[in-house]
C-alpha cells in the first residue's frame, strides 16, 4: 500500500474512532439527563457544572471550550436532540450567570 493510501486509511480510522466516541458520549449524556430529568428554564434544580461535565475550578475559557464541544455533539442539526441541546444551553446560561460572564 502506498504512503498516501496508508495516510488516508489512517485518517478514516481516526475519524471512525472519533465518531464512535462522540456517539458513546451522546448516549451517556442522554442517559444521564433522563436520570436528572428536564431542567426548567427557571429555578434549575440540577447542578449545571455536572450537566456540562466540567469542574468548578476550571478557568472560564476552558469551561467555554468544553461547553462548545458538548453543544456540537448534542445540537439537533448534527443529529442531536432538541431537549438535550436545551438542557445544555440552560446549564451554560446558569454557569455564566453564576460567574458573571457571558
Amino acid at each position: 500500500m502506498g504512503k498516501r493510501r496508508k495516510r488516508v486509511s489512517q485518517t478514516i480510522d481516526d475519524l471512525d474512532r472519533l465518531v464512535n466516541i462522540g456517539q458513546r458520549f451522546y448516549q451517556f449524556i442522554k442517559q444521564e439527563t433522563t436520570v436528572l430529568g428536564n431542567i426548567p428554564a427557571t429555578n434549575s434544580p440540577g447542578d449545571p457544572y455536572a450537566i456540562l461535565g466540567i469542574d468548578v475550578s476550571l478557568p472560564f475559557p476552558e469551561k467555554k471550550k468544553r461547553y462548545l464541544l458538548l453543544q456540537q455533539l448534542v445540537h439537533p442539526d448534527r443529529g442531536g436532540d432538541n431537549a438535550l441541546a436545551g438542557l445544555v444551553n440552560r446549564a451554560w446560561e446558569e454557569v455564566c450567570q453564576r460567574e458573571g460572564k457571558r
